[in-house]
């Protein structure tokens, strides 16, 4: 019985869950607006670390979760300066989006590839 509640209840959530990244649930440093992390990242804060610690593992976990299908590193490195540099330069011109819909849209990008 409680598998299918669970069940029914991931259905739910799932079908009242909005497509944007902007609007996911996300804990921790992803719930930011791209106004901190440029802030932070230019003070090179403990904050500005603890960020990019957070981006490291939704990358990680996005690429585990992609394994299923393919490895979104697959045909590039999973070099981490650069997704900094592209999460700088996405936060720097849309400081009111969160981090969480940057590194999505980063994510989506690698997956592309």
């Amino acid at each position: 019985m409680i598998p299918r509640a669970l069940t029914l209840v991931a259905l739910l959530i799932g079908a009242t869950a909005p497509a944007s990244a902007q609007n996911k649930l996300s804990w921790g440093e992803g719930s930011a607006p791209c106004s901190d992390w440029t802030k932070e990242h230019k003070a090179n804060s403990a904050v500005s670390a603890q960020m990019s610690s957070w981006l490291r593992g939704y990358v990680s976990g996005a690429n585990v979760m992609q394994n299923f299908k393919g490895n979104i590193f697959a045909k590039t490195r999973a070099d981490m300066d650069l997704m900094e540099r592209y999460i700088d330069h996405y936060c720097l011109e849309h400081p009111a989006d969160s981090v969480v819909g940057a590194t999505d849209r980063l994510v989506k990008e690698l997956i592309a590839r």
